[in-house]
């Protein structure tokens, strides 16, 4: 309770010209924090302030309603969106930003609509479009993000996904030569049983090739790891856990060989130190990060993980000098 006042004072005597950096930080999510660390390198750490979520509380949530920014920045993520259930997810916020006087960036955030709503061009669709339209500059993190808006008659260009800047103040290490490789554990959002179960199998059958470091990047991924170690009777392995400081977890990952990652930004991050890493597409957004590099060759299937992954790692070992990018 009293860091979350902290933050909250924080955010609310922060002055107009401060820029809001919007997205969902403060949830030990390593990825997030990233993109607002990145954020603040970028934009500077005096000039930025996070974005707060509304409170339990109708008197503080008055007082943050009352803030003027000059700048909001919509940044990593996958912030522009058609909503979900019940949820227009970020509009409202922005449109409320914008209402009070603030000009929109869009600087290296996803963008996912539904076929649908781009066909009906439905009503949050178009009111991300007057978002849009009135933002001086649209960068989106990759290609089928920047196809999307395309459809929708709105200009973008693609920046990447802002984690990848990073890798310009990355902590600089000689390459190790030894079999040590990372594996990033988690939720899939998809089929997880079989995930968990083909990951498994993956695991069996890289135990004796490689030092395998286990990761994750969230608590919620947790049980879910544990799950999979246990299948294959390595239970008594540590399971790394990165939540907030993405250099620490860099500099973990600059001395494998390669990861295998399941979430994007733990690929990112391991990318940005300048080390291989194979992501396993559990959305969309997985695939546009990829081609915003031109690396779809280190993608792979949800649906296919067993007979993708020793493919690609033999696609790295083929390709080791040129993917190591340190």
């Amino acid at each position: 309770m009293i860091i979350r006042f902290k933050e909250i004072l924080q955010y609310y005597l922060a002055g107009r010209n401060y820029t809001e950096c919007l997205g969902f930080f403060g949830h030990e999510n390593l990825g997030d924090e990233a993109i607002l660390v990145a954020e603040r390198i970028l934009f500077g750490q005096k000039a930025t302030v996070p974005y707060v979520r509304r409170t339990r509380l109708p008197q503080v949530n008055y007082l943050l309603d009352r803030v003027k920014r000059k700048v909001i920045l919509i940044g990593g993520g996958t912030l522009i969106h058609g909503g979900r259930a019940g949820s227009n997810g970020w509009l409202e916020s922005v449109e409320h930003k914008i209402a009070r006087g603030a000009v929109p960036i869009v600087f290296g955030t996803g963008v996912a609509f539904k076929d649908s709503q781009i066909a009906s061009k439905s009503e949050v669709v178009k009111r991300w479009i007057a978002v849009l339209q009135s933002s001086p500059f649209v960068g989106v993190r990759g290609p089928i993000s920047q196809q999307v808006l395309g459809k929708l008659d709105v200009h973008s260009e693609v920046v990447g996904d802002l984690a990848m800047s990073l890798s310009l103040i990355s902590p600089k290490q000689e390459r190790k030569e030894h079999n040590a490789i990372g594996i990033n554990l988690g939720l899939c959002q998809g089929n997880q049983k079989k995930y968990e179960t083909d990951m498994s199998r993956i695991i069996l059958s890289l135990k004796d090739r490689f030092d395998i470091e286990f990761n994750i990047v969230w608590p919620h991924d947790l049980c879910a790891a544990h799950r999979i170690l246990t299948t294959t009777n390595m239970k008594n392995f540590e399971i790394k856990k990165f939540y907030n400081d993405p250099y620490t977890f860099m500099e973990a990952m600059s001395a494998k060989k390669f990861i295998i990652g399941l979430k994007l930004h733990a690929v990112a991050l391991t990318m940005a130190a300048g080390v291989p890493a194979i992501l396993i597409g559990y959305q969309p957004k997985c695939r546009d990060f990829l081609e915003s590099l031109n690396r779809g060759d280190l993608l792979v299937h949800l649906n296919n993980i067993e007979n993708e992954i020793p493919l690609r790692i033999e696609h790295i070992k083929k390709n080791e000098k040129k993917l190591w990018t340190k």
